[in-house]
């Protein structure tokens, strides 16, 4: 069954986004009877998180860094594996550079000269 492209369909999903983005935590974890049900809140969420990307491309202007984009993308959602219970849990973790060991060095990469990877970036960008 599809899910609804109407913003008020999402009444019960907005306070989950705002209370697992505006926490001090790394993540919030919403529990779930089962597997059906971890991945029909992990649809509305994602959904929600559409309805609001498409919102702020309406109301900002291209160049703002909302437009076509939502606060809420900072947040990865994933599905534990059921534990002895049965229980599955919906996780919204905040992605954030410090997740990531970050190395960097001179050195060449498997023979990628440092030109080569200026051209990269231009083409990245």
């Amino acid at each position: 069954m599809p899910t609804s492209s109407s913003r008020l369909a999402y009444d019960d999903i907005w306070p989950v986004l705002d209370r697992a983005l505006n926490n001090n935590k790394t993540w919030t974890r919403v529990p779930c009877a089962n597997i059906g049900e971890a991945n029909q809140l992990r649809a509305r969420i994602n959904t929600a998180r559409r309805i609001d990307r498409a919102d702020n491309h309406r109301d900002f202007e291209k160049g703002h860094p909302l437009h076509n984009a939502s606060v809420y993308d900072a947040l990865c959602v994933r599905i534990s594996e059921a534990n002895e219970d049965g229980e599955v849990y919906v996780y919204l973790i905040k992605r954030d550079a410090s997740m990531y060991e970050i190395e960097e060095s001179e050195e060449e990469i498997n023979g990628i000269e440092q030109g080569d990877r200026r051209d990269m970036q231009e083409v990245n960008q």
